[in-house]
């Protein structure tokens, strides 16, 4: 599986939240490949448009989808074909996600973050997902 998590934000990412995307990346290297790209408008994501890539839109505020559900559709989704996943995250976007096509939306919290915290925590998830499908427990 490749992923790739389109990030919207205008301000610098802390150093507590790199180090955070930095460790999970070096956990999800044994099972996937993932890539962290950061713009800085909305308008920018026409360069990561790939009709080959499967994209999801991520809003707070909706039914939030749990761990296992999650891990589920990340097994339904490379079981169908789609090993290219992009993720986009933005603040309170969801009409320029609907504009930009994305094949749907999910929620990982009902609260609204900062991008850059969605993206950790969107990245523990992937983790999180990827753990209970090879049966192996969460926490080390």
């Amino acid at each position: 599986m490749n992923y790739r998590v389109i990030l919207t934000e205008d301000k610098r990412i802390m150093p507590f939240q790199q180090a955070l995307i930095r460790e999970y990346e070096k956990r999800l290297s044994r099972y996937c490949r993932i890539q962290l790209h950061i713009v800085r408008k909305e308008k920018e994501w026409d360069r990561f448009l790939d009709e080959s890539r499967y994209r999801i839109g991520v809003v707070p505020g909706r039914s939030v989808t749990s761990s296992t559900d999650f891990a589920e559709k990340i097994r339904s989704l490379s079981l169908h074909g789609n090993s290219s996943v992009d993720f986009f995250l933005a603040a309170g976007t969801e009409e320029a996600l609907t504009a930009f096509s994305v094949h749907e939306t999910m929620s990982i919290s009902r609260l609204d973050f900062q991008p850059a915290v969605t993206a950790g925590i969107l990245y523990e998830q992937l983790y999180r997902a990827f753990r209970i499908l090879q049966g192996a427990p969460y926490h080390k």
